[in-house]
């Protein structure tokens, strides 16, 4: 009957608005919504195909298994709309979830939101409703704080400079960074952990398989984001098949040939073109294009055959690296890279503008981090090759060959640091056991809980190491860290059950480390001569012993900055050689932590036209096992271990230390800062001759 019709007609409408509607994939949304805003296709919808790399990028992003999708490549191959505009409007507008939004300052809101993100919204039919109808970025008004779409998803902006007050009250379990290198260090106002680590603690009201944090930027320093992260991720590279069949390749700085020998920029340009890494033939840019389109995401450890058969299992990493060098940019030939390098080289060397071309260069062209020109003996270290230095000797094992052993130790407030270092008849050095101890401040004063901490090690340094031999061997030297509670390392060492006399040759020796990187902001500045206060000074300079009148007790000052680089350079030497330091045997990744540790900190040189290279130790995370390690080898030196020389850029560090401000000087008077008594001369004299 019409009515029964009528009805049918009506119920079935009823059912059709009630539908819920599942979220399309990444892929599907950008491929249906988005819109070109502005360029060369303006108006035309997004194709995957006219950059295919991008493909791959996407489709990662669909996998729920990634938690951190980190994104970097050359400049104008979109990867601000890519990896930051489309997943933050994604997220947004068709998942309905609300997004930190991070931003190097909160006045880059507003520009991000006029230029990137509302022409896409208005470009898109279906988008455009969702645009925000009142408060911050509604009406074409100004972003200046969150804001909220039109379908109650909110844009929460936090910048690096902001207060923590500002952060702590917003949860989302989504975040996105832009231009990541500004929130490798935190602002002026911020006391919590790197803007990075505030982006993320947004999200830990959601279960980890919940959260997302998208990082966007472009490469500049190996000690800044997004580079840091690569080294616990996927590490992926984009490879495309070779058109000449050697397989897969990525093409890099070194395939990119022809502009080398021309003669101006016009025939640099001309000459310009790709060539096959392995086969080293002719890549045209028709043979690139069709190599591109079948091109795919090799993660770390994973192999590809000729026929694009990916073997090895995905690394135990959430975090996916991406990186997109030329090779994979089609926006540009070869022709307009070539005629940027032909032009870079003939800047003189030497000059602030070369400087600024090859930082050009590296970071906007070629998408690598900058590295000034290495110096003679300047240190190139790395994680991987730290964790890499392993031998078979076995953890807490000495070698048969063993001379000295010495042991240092990093204190805190609630954890204890410690590593061995030993010599061996070669020259060379081991580190046969290193650790850490938990020091009980919330039942103690912080003083008496490092104190008993100290005396808990006691049976560990007095029964000695064993050596593979058999038999054992007690540490030699054993150095305690003063320069965060002094007064716990002062009383374990004058403890009579732990040196039964106080002398210059004490088993365990408060140490005191000054440089560049110090918490007191004291330069090492080693004293002239020794006297009432000042008990040894090392004939390199390097070190000295004073007795410290208030505490009654012996203090070592030692340069920071001299052993620092000696341990890293210890750990660049190919093991086995003079000064090169090993480590005990272990898994893979077993060393994984102390290769943090020890690189953590790293001696940098500012390169200025006409002028010496300046060094500065730069500190990034922890660096306790760097530290004793540091003190170890003091001690070693100490007992009469003779280190390799230091190389000529370290000895400059000594003249511009020279040249700059003397730091203040100590409480207690050293021989330099009061006049002696004859009398106390001889006592000095004295006690120089009995050692």
């Amino acid at each position: 009957m019409p009515s029964t019709s009528v009805l049918q007609q009506e119920f079935a409408s009823a059912l059709r608005a009630s539908q819920s509607h599942p979220p399309r994939s990444f892929r599907h949304w950008i491929e249906q919504e988005i819109i070109i805003p502005d360029g060369p296709y303006v108006g035309e919808a997004f194709r995957i195909e006219r950059q295919p790399v991008h493909g791959l990028w996407i489709d990662q992003v669909d996998d729920p298994e990634w938690q951190d999708l980190v994104f970097t490549a050359v400049t104008q191959f979109g990867k601000s709309l890519l990896a930051h505009v489309f997943p933050i409007l994604y997220h947004a507008c068709e998942l309905g979830q609300s997004v930190t939004w991070g931003l190097p300052n909160a006045d880059m809101a507003n520009t991000k939101w006029q230029q990137d993100f509302r022409p896409v919204l208005e470009a898109s039919p279906t988008l455009r409703k969702l645009m925000p109808r009142s408060g911050s970025g509604s009406r074409n008004g100004s972003v200046k704080d969150d804001l909220m779409l039109a379908n109650g998803s909110i844009l929460h902006v936090q910048s690096v400079g902001e207060s923590d007050s500002g952060k702590g009250g917003f949860t989302s379990p989504i975040g996105a960074v832009t231009e990541a290198n500004a929130f490798s260090r935190s602002g002026g106002k911020s006391k919590e952990g790197d803007p990075l680590r505030q982006v993320r603690a947004r999200a830990r009201a959601y279960k980890r398989r919940m959260r997302r944090l998208y990082v966007e930027g472009t490469l500049t320093e190996d000690d800044a984001l997004p580079w840091l992260l690569r080294e616990d991720s996927t590490q992926s590279e984009i490879v495309s098949p070779c058109p000449h069949g050697c397989g897969f390749i990525a093409p890099d700085w070194d395939q990119l040939v022809g502009w080398q020998n021309a003669r101006s920029e016009i025939e640099a340009a001309r000459l310009s073109h790709w060539i096959c890494p392995q086969c080293e033939k002719k890549i045209t840019e028709k043979q690139r294009l069709k190599s591109l389109l079948d091109a795919v995401l090799l993660h770390r450890g994973q192999k590809i055959d000729k026929r694009g058969k990916v073997t090895g299992p995905r690394p135990e990493t959430t975090r996916l690296w991406y990186h997109a060098k030329p090779w994979a940019n089609l926006l540009l030939e070869p022709a307009d890279i070539g005629a940027e390098e032909w032009s870079c080289e003939q800047i003189p060397e030497d000059t602030e503008e070369r400087i600024s071309a090859e930082k050009e260069r590296a970071q906007f062209r070629w998408a690598r981090t900058y590295r000034p020109p290495a110096l003679d003996g300047e240190l190139r270290i790395d994680r991987t090759g730290v964790a890499a230095r392993a031998i078979e000797l076995a953890h807490g094992i000495l070698p048969n060959d063993v001379g000295l052993v010495s042991v240092g130790y990093d204190l805190g407030d609630h954890v204890g640091w410690f590593a061995v270092l030993c010599s061996r008849v070669n020259g060379s050095l081991h580190v046969p056991v290193y650790g850490q101890f938990d020091i009980h401040s919330d039942r103690a004063r912080p003083d008496i809980a490092i104190l008993s901490a100290m005396k808990e090690q006691l049976p560990f340094l007095r029964a000695g190491i064993a050596k593979a031999a058999g038999g054992s061997l007690r540490p030699h030297f054993v150095g305690v860290d003063v320069g965060h509670e002094q007064t716990a390392g002062w009383n374990f060492a004058k403890d009579r059950a732990v040196n039964p006399t106080q002398s210059l040759d004490q088993w365990v020796m408060p140490m005191r480390g000054r440089g560049e990187t110090q918490m007191e902001s004291r330069k090492y500045v080693c004293p002239k001569n020794t006297g009432s206060m000042i008990r040894m000074i090392d004939p390199d300079r390097l070190w000295y012993i004073e007795w410290v009148k208030k505490a009654n007790a012996f203090e070592m000052h030692w340069d920071s900055d001299k052993f620092k680089f000696r341990v890293q350079q210890g750990l660049c030497l190919p093991v086995g050689t003079p000064g090169a330091i090993s480590l005990h045997a272990g898994t893979k990744n077993v060393h994984s932590k102390l290769a943090r540790h020890v690189t953590n900190e790293r001696l940098v040189f500012e390169h200025v036209p006409g002028q010496k290279p300046r060094g500065r130790w730069h500190r990034f995370g922890n660096n306790h096992w760097f530290d004793c390690l540091a003190e170890a080898y003091v001690g070693l030196c100490r007992m009469g271990y003779q280190p390799p020389a230091l190389p000529k850029q370290m000895a400059d560090l000594d003249e511009q230390l020279a040249t700059q401000e003397t730091p203040a000087p100590d409480p207690q008077p050293t021989v330099d800062q009061a006049p002696i008594s004859p009398n106390r001369k001889k006592i000095n004299s004295w006690f120089q001759d009995q050692g």
